[in-house]
């Protein structure tokens, strides 16, 4: 920027503040501003005029520098900003994508441990089944066997009983002569 274009608005700024300011009446004048007011309001003019070229003149460079410096770093700022939002945006979709993820796996890890659970259960009931089924036939085998041995038992009794009364009846019945008899059958069929 020229120095032109900052003094000239700088001056109209001035004359437009000062000039209301000598036109407002002070007590004990009147009229138009005198010659006095005229040269006070120079010598601000001037004097104004002398502190925008001085500041113009050092503080330039300076004040380019730290406004060129602070709108880079401002900028670098906001694209750095700009940078971050985008990084967090796409954490953000991952951890969604992620968290969907994670729910679908859930899900399939619990049809899984239910179906693994059926499975058990089908194998637990079937082994009880088939448990239950060997105790029937355990138990029918050895009711089987206690039966026959029974039997066994039972008939092993009545031929005894039967040998007893068979002996006490023909103990009764036969006499001395048959008993003879019989002994004289018996060896013969026993010599020949």
């Amino acid at each position: 920027m020229s120095a032109r274009r900052i003094f000239l608005p700088t001056a109209a700024i001035v004359f437009a503040v000062a000039i209301p300011a000598f036109a407002v009446e002070h007590p004990g004048t009147e009229g138009p501003p005198s010659s006095e007011q005229w040269r006070l309001l120079g010598f601000a003019f001037v004097n104004f005029a002398i502190f925008v070229f001085l500041m113009y003149r050092f503080a330039r460079a300076p004040l380019r520098d730290f406004l060129a410096g602070r709108r880079a770093h401002v900028v670098a700022e906001m694209a750095e900003a700009a940078r971050l939002k985008e990084e967090a945006e796409r954490l953000k979709r991952e951890y969604e994508h992620k968290a969907a993820e994670l729910d679908k796996a859930r899900h399939e890890l619990i049809s899984e441990i239910r179906s693994i659970a059926e499975a058990d259960r089908e194998r637990a009931i079937a082994a009880v089944e088939l448990a239950a089924q060997r105790m029937r036939d355990d138990v029918d085998r050895t009711a089987q066997s206690d039966l026959e041995r029974a039997r066994a038992d039972l008939r092993a009794e009545a031929a005894r009983l039967a040998e007893d009364i068979a002996r006490d009846e023909l103990r009764r019945r036969m006499g001395e002569s048959d008993q003879q008899r019989l002994l004289r059958e018996f060896l013969a069929r026993v010599q020949k």
